[in-house]
């Protein structure tokens, strides 16, 4: 085994700077938590008539607003020095000994990208409409990430990243018109909807920090300079 060497005084810093931010990450009340959305479904007993209810569990924006302003530059930035990717790259560059260890943690955060917690957008209507009168039943399924058991072509629905990367950067950290223009154009149920999508990437993403930063104490306890 080739000798160990010190990291240069830039890793360093980018390293303490992101261990900082990944220490109160973990620490937040809203760590280990999922964010929720509610559905109620109701039945008339004597028509067989069912209503359904959609609440998307809202948390208070205070909740997790500081938490997104701490992962911007490591989770939805992708060339700060303390990005995931960038820090990780440089730690594997500076030390050729642990090459390849942190590619398992960057296919993890490109998989979280394009994984989709919620689908949105318009289905259209019913191909044949019913004869007057006549009723169907309506339904929700809920099943495995990216698999629609009631056939809805997927590649025609939105998903939930880009409403949050639009509410984040219109709402959170600053302002580009093109999405504020958007968001201010929705409906307030629309609005809604951008929010939860933003609160859903933010907690989601507690756990890849959190993972970084357990990667990092066991290097160091392990004698990496780092």
């Amino acid at each position: 085994m080739s000798e160990r060497i010190g990291s240069s005084d830039d890793l360093k810093t980018a390293v303490a700077n992101f261990m900082t931010r990944a220490d109160k990450i973990v620490a937040h009340p809203l760590a280990g938590t999922q964010s929720t959305v509610k559905v109620q479904v109701t039945a008339d007993p004597e028509t067989g008539n069912q209503t359904v209810k959609l609440d998307r569990n809202l948390l208070p924006e205070e909740q997790w607003v500081y938490l997104a302003t701490l992962m911007r530059s490591v989770i939805f930035l992708e060339q700060d020095s303390i990005s995931f990717n960038v820090l990780t790259n440089r730690i594997e560059r500076e030390h050729e000994q642990l090459r390849g260890r942190l590619k398992k943690g960057r296919d993890g955060l490109k998989a979280w990208k394009k994984h989709v917690f919620i689908y949105s957008g318009q289905i259209g209507r019913a191909e044949v409409s019913l004869p007057e009168g006549q009723t169907a039943i309506q339904q929700i399924n809920f099943g495995p990430p990216g698999v629609s058991p009631s056939g809805v072509d997927l590649g025609q629905l939105s998903p939930d990243y880009e409403f949050a990367n639009a509410y984040l950067n219109a709402q959170v950290w600053h302002s580009d018109n093109l999405k504020a223009r958007a968001y201010q154009a929705a409906s307030a149920d629309q609005k809604e909807h951008y929010q939860k999508c933003a609160e859903i990437r933010v907690i989601s993403a507690i756990d890849i920090v959190a993972q970084l930063r357990q990667w990092i104490l066991e290097a160091r306890a392990d004698g990496w300079d780092l």
